[in-house]
């Protein structure tokens, strides 16, 4: 691991900690539906898709921009600075742990675009947000 990326998860781990946001992991069981699912109107041939679930702990951002801003200010070590700019900024928050949620999109390094279960909205987020 190279020192920017040693510096992204210590400070992302800090971050994390110092407001009170915990990791937790959601279990498969077989009340829930297959984790194969189809895209809202496609019909199952013609589009499956992986049902992922979303990790509390993670931040996430309405566009790929603000996520790239707040993935620099974590990796940056500038604390108050990335504390200042989430507070700032409501298009960009935490995680609510537990969504079904789909991939529509991902961009280098690590980054995702996601789209909760039965809705049209998107956000970005970090590839180890979901799982």
């Amino acid at each position: 691991m190279n020192s920017n990326g040693f510096w992204f998860v210590l400070v992302f781990s800090l971050v994390l900690v110092t407001c009170g946001i915990s990791t937790s992991i959601q279990a498969y069981s077989l009340n829930d539906p297959p984790l194969i699912a189809t895209s809202p109107g496609n019909p199952p041939e013609q589009q499956s898709e992986i049902v992922y679930y979303t990790k509390n702990g993670y931040l996430a951002a309405t566009s790929e921009k603000l996520l790239n801003r707040v993935v620099d200010l974590a990796v940056s070590g500038h604390q108050e600075k990335f504390r200042k700019f989430v507070n700032a900024n409501p298009s960009v928050f935490p995680l609510k742990g537990g969504v079904k949620v789909f991939i529509e999109q991902t961009s280098w390094p690590g980054k995702v675009k996601i789209r909760p279960y039965n809705t049209n909205i998107t956000i970005w987020t970090v590839r180890e947000a979901i799982e």
